[in-house]
């Protein structure tokens, strides 16, 4: 649904008023001014901006914004003149669910988080101690005694990590994306050098594809939905991870 607020010229479209979580949606607005129209949400909306593209001719404007919703149900985003409180323009749309049937109604049944559990804290430590002791193994071999982390091949320090969080995928599928999805962040910026541990998603795919490099633009697709398995309480099924550990782990072997 579509709400224009101010009297203004405005032309709208939509790609589409249903997306399921995660999905892109893309709305295109023409309006007769120069002025620009800066796009806003409340923060429990979980909308992100992915792109933008804004362009002014003459005495004419038109923008096109691509975003996403993390969380299921009605949303709603205000497009303001700067300086503005009311909304030229208003767009509602509705996110579903990713999971449908029998599976979202045991998703819907989970408990509330509140008790801490112990062993979330082992796995957590795992990776890093483990790292770690490699580390120092490595720095008692070799002189001098200081050995760079770098030395270890991205290819290598990845593959092993993979095969470490493998177990978690039938203890826990929210800890096995949260590690799939650093050892991947840490490969892609070793391998491609492109700043990927500390970025957003969206910072990541501003990089691929400012670089150009190709082989990288799929999984911009899995970093935004190993977010989803990270930060909401949406799981996908077991064989789903068991798909994502054979396409990094054959990734890795064939860009390495």
């Amino acid at each position: 649904m579509i709400l224009l607020l101010l009297f203004l010229d405005y032309n709208v479209k939509i790609s589409k008023e249903t997306i399921t979580v995660g999905e892109p949606l893309e709305i295109t607005i023409q309006w007769k001014d120069t002025f620009k129209l800066y796009p806003s949400s409340p923060d429990t909306m979980m909308i992100e901006i992915l792109d933008k593209d804004i362009k002014t001719e003459k005495n004419e404007s038109k923008g096109i914004w691509k975003l996403t919703a993390y969380s299921p149900g009605d949303k709603a985003v205000n497009f303001l003149r700067k300086g503005d409180t009311i909304p030229a323009v208003q767009i509602n749309f509705t996110v579903k669910s990713v999971l449908t049937g029998k599976e979202r109604d045991i998703a819907d049944v989970r408990p509330p988080m509140g008790m801490f559990n112990p062993l979330y804290l082992l796995y957590l430590l795992l990776i890093p101690l483990a790292l770690i002791i490699y580390l120092l193994v490595r720095r008692k071999k070799h002189k001098p005694p200081v050995v760079k982390e770098e030395e270890v091949p991205p290819d290598v320090e990845a593959l092993e990590t993979l095969n470490k969080i493998k177990d978690l995928i039938d203890e826990d599928l929210k800890l096995f994306f949260t590690g799939l999805s650093e050892l991947f962040r840490r490969y892609i910026e070793r391998r491609f050098r492109i700043p990927a541990i500390e970025a957003t998603t969206t910072e990541i795919a501003h990089y691929i594809r400012k670089k150009h490099i190709k082989e990288l633009e799929v999984c911009i697709d899995w970093l935004r939905e190993w977010d989803i398995y990270k930060f909401t309480e949406i799981m996908p099924q077991k064989q789903r991870a068991e798909e994502y550990f054979k396409k990094v782990e054959e990734f890795i072997n064939v860009s390495k």
